[in-house]
C-alpha cells in the first residue's frame, strides 16, 4: 500500500466523504452489466447514502475509510452478521457489503489493506462479499487474496 494512505475507522458522520467513489463503483457495476439498465449518479447516490445510514445503525457495523492526503481513496461498509441456523462455524462473520478504491489507487494494495482490517477490526474468522459474476478482474483479485466461493447467486427476470 501507498505509504500516504492511511486506513481508519469511521461512522456515518463521514458518508458523504464517499459520494466519487460509490459512483466510481456504479458506474463500474453498470459497464460490466451494459445489458442493464442504471440509475442516474444523483438518484443512485441518493439511494446508496440512505443504506449506508442504515446498516451502520446496525449493531456491530463500521466503515473503514483509506485517506490520501486527507482524500479517501477506498473504502469498505461492513456489518457483522449472526451465524447460520444450518451450520455452526461461523458463529458470526464479516460481511462486506461494499469495498471501493479510487482508479488510480487500484493495484496499490489499498483493496487488500481494506479487506485485511475488516479481518481484524470485525474479530470475525469469516469475511464475505459479493462480486458480480462477469467481473472477471474482481474475481481474480479476490481469489488472489484468499477468498474462495460458497455461494452462488442466480436471477430470474419475468418474462
Amino acid at each position: 500500500m501507498s505509504a500516504a494512505v492511511e486506513i481508519e475507522r469511521r461512522g456515518a458522520e463521514v458518508i458523504d466523504e464517499l459520494e466519487p467513489l460509490w459512483l466510481t463503483l456504479k458506474n463500474h457495476h453498470g459497464a460490466c452489466t451494459p445489458d442493464d439498465a442504471i440509475h442516474d449518479d444523483a438518484t443512485s447516490w441518493e439511494r446508496r447514502k440512505v443504506q449506508y445510514a442504515d446498516w451502520l445503525a446496525l449493531d456491530g457495523s463500521f466503515l473503514l475509510v483509506a485517506h490520501d492526503a486527507g482524500h479517501p481513496v477506498g473504502y469498505a461498509l461492513v456489518w457483522i452478521h449472526e451465524g447460520s441456523p444450518t451450520w455452526v462455524e461461523p458463529d458470526r462473520y464479516a460481511v462486506v457489503q461494499d469495498i471501493a478504491v479510487a482508479a488510480d489507487q487500484q493495484g496499490k494494495g489499498v483493496g487488500r489493506e481494506l479487506l485485511d482490517r475488516v479481518h481484524d477490526e470485525s474479530g470475525c474468522d469469516v469475511v464475505e462479499l459479493t462480486v458480480l459474476s462477469v467481473n472477471e478482474p474482481a474475481r481474480r483479485f479476490y481469489e488472489r487474496i484468499g477468498f474462495e466461493l460458497y455461494t452462488e447467486s442466480l436471477r430470474r427476470r419475468r418474462q
